[in-house]
């Protein structure tokens, strides 16, 4: 069975790591990036779904989730951010949204809910 891969972006390295460490403990492949470098692996279609941090220093997580919906309609995108407003209102522009305090173990519920298995 292939491992699945998640594309993670963030531009916070303490983050970075943090996904990387608990989601390969959780048999993930990630492929981690830190904002607008993210466009060839997308458009490799070797992707299985990514994680969004909603702020970033180039782009707002909405305009990241748009651009990449716009190319993989079916790709599942998670967003994280800690404003539980942008966590209420992420499902009109994403698939799912955890909160950055809580973002371990909701994140993975929301990987098996969307079956990123």
């Amino acid at each position: 069975m292939p491992q699945v891969r998640l594309l993670c972006i963030d531009d916070d390295p303490a983050a970075r790591a943090v996904y990387t460490n608990m989601l390969t403990r959780h048999g993930y492949e990630v492929i981690m990036s830190a904002g607008a470098d993210f466009v060839p692996e997308l458009n490799a279609g070797s992707i299985d779904a990514v994680v969004l941090a909603f702020e970033t220093s180039s782009r707002r997580g909405g305009q990241f989730a748009a651009d990449i919906k716009r190319r993989q309609p079916r790709l599942p995108v998670i967003m994280v951010s800690d404003c539980k407003a942008v966590i209420e209102d992420a499902g009109r522009f994403v698939d799912g949204a955890v909160g950055k305090n809580t973002a371990s173990h909701d994140l993975l519920m929301q990987l098996r809910l969307l079956n990123v298995v």
